[in-house]
């Protein structure tokens, strides 16, 4: 099984990181860079995961996870946000903090993507591999190899 991830992201370059990387460690990866683009992406497509900026031209991230949790199809994929709104500090970040904690009961995943310093910041993959192997008990095996080079210390989950 080759997971899907669906990269929601309007700044190109933080898009392309994010591919490639995730190509790189066996993920079927596509883009979209406008807000109006996603839910229709995310129904055709199918994703396993979405990683979602908070600020986007056309709709928002608020917005669009509104969409998905009204959606019976959307509304429980994996959905990392990955954004410079974090958690309570702006408007933005708190109305997607209250609005998926509301709904889902737990609290959202969000990461920012503007911190660089090694002890702050959440590396991507690792969280992905996370809630993949919470979710389904595998991840793909180049994440796996990926995260034993990386984060010895991490339990492993099953590989596909």
């Amino acid at each position: 099984m080759q997971y899907k991830v669906l990269v929601v992201e309007d700044d190109e370059d933080t898009a392309a990181i994010n591919a490639i990387s995730l190509k790189e460690l066996g993920f079927l990866v596509e883009v979209v860079n406008n807000g109006d683009l996603a839910i229709p992406k995310m129904k055709e497509w199918a994703p396993h995961v979405v990683i979602l900026d908070l600020e986007l031209p056309g709709q928002n991230g608020v917005q669009i996870l509104q969409q998905m949790f009204l959606d019976p199809l959307l509304k429980n994929l994996i959905i990392i946000a990955n954004t410079v709104h974090m958690d309570a500090k702006d408007d933005l970040g708190f109305a997607y903090y209250y609005h998926f904690q509301k709904i889902r009961h737990e609290e959202p995943v969000m990461i920012n993507k503007m911190i660089t310093d090694a002890d702050q910041h959440i590396d991507l993959r690792l969280v992905i591999a996370d809630m993949l192997g919470q979710k389904y008990g595998a991840i793909p095996r180049p994440l796996m190899e990926w995260m034993k080079r990386h984060y010895p210390d991490k339990k492993e989950w099953g590989v596909v």
